[in-house]
């Protein structure tokens, strides 16, 4: 079956080919023998050195205190997020190391000041 097609395209091709090429139109077939078309293997584009994901907090210095979140689950995204940039407890949030940070902080009530 495969082989009546190819024929086909190839003869629909050459009869093409000579009537375009007199007029000085382009014409251009795909010639398809199997039902999917072969992916093209690509390179994943490189990170930009200059992007730094951005979190809850920045984790290049020791720039924060349990002072400057409202709840506790405010700084324990930021503790969580600078401990999976590779930066660990940057702020010293968890003061007794047992993974819950600013632990004086009321839960999911906002600190009006």
């Amino acid at each position: 079956m495969r082989l009546i097609y190819l024929f086909i395209a190839v003869a629909l091709f050459a009869t093409t080919t000579t009537a375009t090429a007199q007029s000085g139109l382009a014409l251009h077939l795909p010639l398809i023998i199997g039902s999917q078309p072969a992916a093209i293997p690509t390179d994943p584009p490189e990170p930009d050195p200059t992007t730094v994901p951005i979190g809850p907090c920045p984790c290049s210095s020791n720039s924060r205190n349990c002072s400057d979140f409202s709840t506790q689950t405010q700084a324990q995204a930021c503790f969580d997020w600078c401990v999976s940039q590779g930066a660990g407890d940057i702020h010293i949030l968890d003061g007794n190391n047992d993974g819950e940070a600013c632990e004086s902080l009321p839960g999911n009530f906002k600190v009006v000041r």
